[in-house]
């Protein structure tokens, strides 16, 4: 019994001498709000040939282009957007945004050949959207910096209200 009891008062007392929570010590910092800059000032900013439009959250797409009715491209089903894109109550397309080098770059949106597809662009930066017409999510996006780079993903493509 005395075993016991000395076990439980040892941790008892080890309780108190317990380090603080990582989160205490060192505590979790909000990641840094991207700024929106210019076209040229984002290409200025990376390595254009092994640039990719990064993943942006829900914050940061607002922040861009407000409440609008949003249609967003994603590498993943479930995955965050890479360009998102606010659209008119009658489908015509408005401003776009792409983050490129921790920075929101703003594009101008315009209708593409067919009814689905649309562009964005702003200065040497061009996106092209196609959601593919045999399939209600699924697309294709191609992304171009001026002649440096041309680059094709398959994604997916989604519209909220």
């Amino acid at each position: 019994m005395r075993i016991i009891a000395l076990a439980t008062i040892l941790a008892l007392a080890a309780c108190d001498s317990a380090p603080a929570p990582d989160d205490i010590v060192d505590p979790a910092r909000a990641e840094t709000v991207p700024r929106i800059v210019d076209a040229e000032a984002a290409v200025a900013g990376v390595h254009v040939p092994t640039v990719d439009p990064a993943r942006m959250n829900a914050d940061e797409v607002e922040q861009a282009l407000g409440d609008e009715h949003l249609c967003v491209f994603r590498y993943t089903s479930e995955g965050a957007p890479v360009f998102a894109t606010a659209f008119e109550p009658d489908g015509t397309p408005i401003r776009g945004v792409v983050k490129l080098g921790g920075d929101l770059v703003l594009l101008a949106a315009a209708r593409g050949d067919t009814g689905a597809a649309y562009s964005l662009e702003a200065g040497p930066i061009r996106a092209d959207i196609m959601p593919l017409a045999d399939d209600d999510r699924r697309a294709t996006a191609t992304f171009a910096i001026g002649e440096a780079l041309h680059a094709g993903y398959g994604g997916y493509h989604d519209c909220v209200e």
